[in-house]
């Protein structure tokens, strides 16, 4: 098995750097206000043509097969920089674990860990919590004179 070449990574590199770009733009416009206005402005176009061919099967055959697909498009786009976010998230708490002298360096990449183990990490740092101040009784009701 040979090793990639620089030239090699620098492409891939390139073409990652590209594709998250692109999701990127799109995920920002898939959430703006003009997406809405064109979804909005589809829907009611599409309607219009319902009406126009007597809701045709064509037409609602758009709507049953169509619709679908491009929702699901658009949730990959999403989900993959949603991805991307809590990765780039999650480098960042890592930073400034290490950075905290008395922070548990056993948290640095804790979301790597199965469930039993995040259950343990929560039930230690819930004993070593504080206890929560108890006020004298519940807030009295003010009374009115």
């Amino acid at each position: 098995m040979t090793l990639p070449t620089d030239e090699v990574v620098d492409a891939l590199e390139s073409d990652q750097r590209s594709s998250l770009r692109r999701s990127h733009s799109l995920s920002l416009a898939l959430g703006s206000p003009g997406a809405l206005a064109i979804t909005l402005l589809v829907v009611v176009i599409w309607l219009a043509i319902g009406v126009a061919t007597g809701y045709s099967r064509a037409w609602e055959l758009v709507g049953t097969i169509g619709l679908p697909i491009v929702t699901l498009l658009a949730l990959i786009v999403l989900q993959q920089r949603q991805n991307h976010d809590d990765r780039a998230l999650h480098v960042k708490l890592d930073e400034i674990l290490r950075a905290i002298d008395r922070a548990d360096e056993r948290l640095v990449g804790v979301e790597d860990v199965d469930e039993s183990g995040l259950e343990q990490l929560r039930s230690e740092y819930r004993r070593q919590r504080p206890p929560l101040r108890s006020d004298s009784g519940p807030p009295s009701a003010i009374s009115e004179g």
